[in-house]
């Protein structure tokens, strides 16, 4: 019987020290959940929220085929480079610390901006051929015609200034802008010669044009990628740390750049 008793005290300190340490172990992975969850929170407000806005807008341009680039004083430029993003203050340190913690999303923001950039070269080499001053006079020439007989809210020449119009109309081929607002000065006139300037583009820089293309279909596949790998890493951070969208929009995305 004493041995009985023995035996009962043993199996009740075992269940005891078993259900302390369990409890303590849930305590403290609490504690460290709570402890991270406001570096959680800046992760998510600062760099997973704006990126993923921005890259889901980009993908609905790139399957239109526009590059979303700009052409500035004979050079295409881009604004859509990811590490650009964050090149400053408090954004670019929590950006620097995502990338160390989340290597392989690191690498896939770096395959996206060499694309970027690849894009860039892409475009560069069809203005080389098709940016010529039989162009650009063509483009002056069939502007000045257009100007004497459009209306007034439809004549180009005073909205560029001193601007040559034929840097518009190349980043619009280049570009492939298949439409333009009705408050760009060149909307008629894009409209109704827009075949004209495709047409030329193909028959001039043909090979330029495949480039570009293939490079565009990469950019848009590691755009894609990217953005399912960020949603479901948002989804496991909102779930793990119990956060909501809302209460880090009020906290940080009312002062972002990018969303």
């Amino acid at each position: 019987m004493e041995i009985d008793i023995t035996l009962a005290a043993l199996l009740a300190t075992s269940i005891a020290t078993i259900v302390y340490a369990t409890l303590t172990y849930f305590s403290l992975k609490e504690a460290r959940r709570e402890k991270k969850k406001p570096i959680i929170e800046e992760i998510l407000g600062v760099v997973l929220y704006p990126l993923l806005g921005f890259l889901e807008e980009d993908v609905s341009y790139f399957k239109k085929g526009d590059t979303m680039l700009s052409f500035v004083r004979g050079k295409f430029t881009s604004g859509k480079k990811i590490s650009n993003l964050f090149s400053w203050g408090v954004e670019q340190l929590v950006y620097e610390a995502f990338r160390k913690s989340h290597s392989n999303i690191a690498k896939m923001i770096d395959n996206h901006d060499a694309f970027v950039n690849e894009l860039k070269d892409d475009a560069d080499s069809i203005a080389e051929v098709l940016y010529t001053t039989k162009f650009r006079k063509k483009c002056s020439d069939m502007i000045i015609k257009w100007d004497e007989k459009a209306d007034e809210t439809d004549k180009i020449l005073s909205y560029v200034g001193k601007r040559d119009p034929a840097e518009y109309l190349l980043d619009y081929t280049v570009n492939n802008i298949l439409s333009l607002p009705d408050g760009n000065a060149f909307c008629r006139f894009w409209e109704k010669n827009r075949e004209k300037f495709m047409k030329e583009k193909e028959n001039i820089a043909k090979k330029q044009c495949k480039k570009l293309k293939d490079t565009l279909i990469k950019i848009e596949d590691i755009t894609k990628k990217l953005t399912i790998r960020l949603q479901k890493l948002i989804d496991r951070y909102e779930e793990k740390y119990g956060i909501p969208k809302t209460s880090v929009a009020d906290k940080y995305l009312k002062s972002t750049r990018v969303i």
